[in-house]
């Protein structure tokens, strides 16, 4: 499949269980999008095992509290 920066593999799958922090959500489907060029997954101090999307958030009222670099979710 092609993308605006090239080519890319794509899938679904399944994830049984997906947390972060105490939020925990089961049976979901992931996207999976890779350029057809490896790009490093680890870049120094990052390392990329994946993203939480827009899909995942709506179900919790959250903020950002700049002050403390931090999410806060209710």
């Amino acid at each position: 499949m092609g993308g605006g920066g090239g080519p890319v593999r794509t899938g679904v799958f399944q994830i049984a269980e997906l947390g972060l922090g105490r939020l925990r959500q089961r049976n979901l489907v992931g996207v999976y999008i890779q350029p057809a060029v490896d790009a490093p997954a680890d870049r120094g101090d990052e390392r990329w095992d994946g993203l939480i999307s827009h899909g995942f958030l709506p179900k919790y009222g959250w903020t950002i509290d700049f002050a403390k670099s931090v999410f806060v979710f209710a």
